[in-house]
């Protein structure tokens, strides 16, 4: 699900299909890093 958000990103921002290749799998990395912090900064 989140390689399928951060590749939907990457196109909304006009990213070309090589860079979006060798950097999405990264930004969903990212991305469920932020959620697991941001969820353990609220239940303490």
């Amino acid at each position: 699900m989140t390689t399928a958000l951060a590749t939907r990103a990457l196109i909304g921002a006009d990213v070309s299909r090589a860079k979006r290749k060798r950097i999405v799998d990264q930004l969903a990395a990212a991305s469920i890093l932020d959620t697991f912090l941001a969820r353990r900064r609220r239940t303490g």
